[in-house]
């Protein structure tokens, strides 16, 4: 058989090629991929020998990338005669969208006075929630037998004092009576004590105004 040469009608189709890589440049190497022959033997009558090619060549084609246009909104202003006021009307309004805000925790708040008592209110009183006033006083208290004053914050005692104390009841957690020697004084709105006994502390005492309860847990300071 004579080298390329198809004898008769026998014909050659669905050549294809492909480069050995996709890199821009010249010199490609291609290499025939798939053909067919037509020789009504299946392509048996022939020896076929592949060569490849040195001479391809890929291209870089020039991409252009182009920005919309942005028309920002702009607002018109009219004037009026004199005597009138300006009038500014907006061409656009612009959406806002609501941006969620993460809850944040407050530290209770702490107020320490001069004989060394920390008042530290942890839950505010309402209608449907106890409040929570914390009260630390020096260590010392009751081994020296010293009396206190402790101010109550205007959250605990409300409107009441010494001309309203109708509505306010001053007793134990427990709601026992409260021991001889603490009392609630309501012209200074102040629980005070004579000398606190010996190991009278911790003690918790509820003041309820109006029908909203706070809870006062009263305890010596554990730094000496």
């Amino acid at each position: 058989m004579k080298p390329h040469v198809l004898l008769g009608t026998d014909t050659v189709s669905g050549l294809t090629q492909t480069y050995e890589n996709a890199a821009v440049g010249s010199n490609k190497t291609i290499n025939v991929s798939s053909y067919t022959i037509a020789d009504r033997n299946a392509g048996a009558n022939y020896q076929v020998n592949l060569v490849k090619s040195d001479a391809g060549v890929i291209n870089a084609v020039p991409v252009a990338v182009t920005a919309p246009a942005v028309t920002l909104p702009v607002s018109a202003t009219v004037v009026p005669p004199i005597g009138t006021a300006a009038l500014v009307v907006p061409t656009a309004l612009t959406p806002v969208t609501a941006v969620p805000v993460a809850s944040v925790s407050v530290a209770p708040a702490a107020t320490t006075g001069n004989s060394g008592i920390t008042i530290t209110t942890v839950n505010t009183p309402g209608q449907s929630t106890t409040g929570l006033i914390t009260v630390t006083v020096p260590q010392s208290t009751a081994v020296s037998g010293t009396g206190l004053t402790i101010p109550l914050p205007e959250s605990v005692t409300g409107t009441a004092g010494a001309q309203n104390t109708s509505s306010l009841v001053v007793t134990l957690s427990n709601n026992e009576p409260l021991p001889s020697w603490i009392s609630f004084d309501p012209a200074t709105k102040s629980l005070v004590t004579s000398a606190v006994p010996s190991g009278a502390l911790p003690l918790s005492v509820a003041v309820t105004v109006g029908g909203i309860r706070t809870v006062i847990e009263i305890s010596e300071s554990q730094n000496k």
